[in-house]
């Protein structure tokens, strides 16, 4: 397994977010400090979360994953309750060369994504 790879938000375009409600609203944070191109995909998710990717017009899709949801994705953040569904995403991500941040698992993870932190200009809040 390689070592997970720093990644600067520079180096992102589009971030392909799935995620369980728990999870929704710090990966929706991470996600859009620098970039503007953000995709979330879960079941549900809290109205904090919906709020928030409304404010920086998320792209949201109140579903299941699905493999497509990965076409033209730079990064993958990703934290589900279900391993085995985590690790099927895992090896669609693997197989389109999309690295994956999975929460919780760094030995899984093909980045960090501490880099999205270091010096991030934090966005203005929304109207």
């Amino acid at each position: 397994m390689p070592f997970p790879v720093p990644v600067r938000p520079t180096d992102l375009d589009r971030v392909v977010v799935v995620a369980e409600p728990r999870h929704a609203l710090n990966l929706l944070r991470l996600a859009v400090l620098r970039n503007d191109d953000v995709f979330f995909v879960a079941d549900s998710m809290p109205a904090e979360a919906w709020l928030y990717a409304s404010r920086f017009a998320v792209e949201v899709a109140h579903r299941a994953f699905e493999p497509r949801d990965l076409a033209g994705a730079a990064a993958l953040l990703l934290a589900l309750p279900d391993p085995e569904q985590e690790n099927t995403i895992l090896r669609e991500a693997r197989r389109r060369k999309v690295p994956v941040h999975v929460v919780n698992r760094p030995l899984v993870s093909d980045l960090s994504v501490m880099g999205l932190l270091e010096g991030a200009d934090r966005r203005p809040a929304a109207a």
